[in-house]
């Protein structure tokens, strides 16, 4: 049972993290924020209310195992923090900042060797490949806000694929 406390306490502390860096770069870090990117998608509703119930299964498993009172504590506030997490990732808005681009996690803009926008069954992406990295970091994105967020990532000075490759 000794193990099962650490695990859920592991889990707990980084979803904290996660939470916490969101909160920093929400609300107390307002003045960075130079576009807000809301998601028009009308699926997003209904994918929200599917996602939840994992997050009610963990809070009625704490409710309903036969844990230790600590342990017990630990899977509810997991389940509340699951609950929160979901929420930012379906219903936040997407953020470009003086720093960093995305949703909930978010891309470090002074790694990225290059972007480029690709439209993908219907929807717009910016795609973001780090320095080093495998795979590119994507950001959905609306059709009316591709042109801006062009503009903001150029004058932060980062690279168009064409450009990149040009040089």
């Amino acid at each position: 049972m000794e193990s099962s406390f650490y695990s859920y306490g592991l889990m707990v502390i980084a979803c904290t993290m996660i939470l916490a860096n969101d909160l920093r770069k929400r609300v107390m870090s307002k003045d960075t924020i130079l576009y807000r990117i809301k998601d028009k998608r009308k699926t997003k509703h209904l994918f929200y209310a599917l996602g939840l119930l994992i997050p009610i299964a963990i809070l009625i498993t704490g409710l309903a195992l036969d844990y230790a009172l600590a342990t017990r504590l630990l899977v509810i506030m997991m389940g509340i923090e699951m609950l929160a997490l979901w929420t930012m990732i379906q219903l936040a808005d997407g953020l470009v900042t003086k720093t960093h681009a995305g949703k909930v996690w978010y891309t470090r803009l002074d790694q990225v060797v290059f972007y480029q926008v690709m439209a993908m069954k219907g929807n717009q992406y910016f795609l973001f490949k780090k320095l080093n990295a495998k795979r590119q970091e994507m950001l959905l994105v609306n059709e009316e806000d591709v042109e801006p967020i062009k503009k903001i990532l150029n004058n932060l000075g980062l690279k168009t694929y064409s450009n990149y490759v040009d040089n």
